[in-house]
Parts: C-alpha cells; structure tokens; sequence
C-alpha cells in the first residue's frame, strides 16, 4: 500500500509492514523457494481458466514458472539422496534436467 505521493518500492524497509516479504537465503530451505515458482504458475493458471483470456501471453512465463520449479525440485532429490547414500551432497550447478 502507498500513499498517492509515493512511489511504489519492491524491497525496502515500509511502515506497511504486512505488506513487506520475508526474503531470507534459502541455501538450506529447498522446500521454500521452489514453491514460490510453482504458486506462481498455479495462479496463472488460476487466472485463465477463471477468465478465459491471456493464455497466448502467459504460456511462457507459465511453462518457465513450472521448469524451475521442477528443476529445484530435482536438485533436492539429489542432494537428499546423496545424504542417504553418504556421499558428497554438493547442489549440481546445471540447469539441464536431463543431467539433474
């Protein structure tokens, strides 16, 4: 929320405090963040079916919503699996799901 005179911020410190995202590193909080890009893409979804209207402008976003999503989403299953197995658990830095 802004007053008339002010111009709108992304991330600052607001009086409107409920309207301020908690943004924290999530470099150990794999369930988190992915859910953020699948939320996204839901709500688009969302926003079509309710309307029947923008799906020739939001496919793209919408499909690349849904591929990060599935990518972090595969970065902690391999990293949860290296755990278990004992071996190294660094996160793998492609962004090819094919080799994730």
């Amino acid at each position: 929320m802004t007053l008339k005179h002010e111009k709108p911020v992304l991330i600052t410190h607001a009086q409107y405090f409920w309207n301020n995202a908690c943004i924290r590193p999530f470099s150990d909080n794999w369930v988190t963040y992915p859910r953020g890009y699948k939320k996204a893409a839901d709500l688009m979804v969302a926003h079509i079916d309710k309307r029947h209207c923008d799906q020739d402008t939001l496919v793209y976003p919408i499909v690349f919503l849904y591929r990060q999503y599935i990518e972090l989403r595969l970065k902690h299953l391999v990293r949860d699996a290296a755990e278990v197995l004992d071996r190294n658990h660094k996160v793998p830095q492609t962004h090819r799901l094919l080799d994730l």
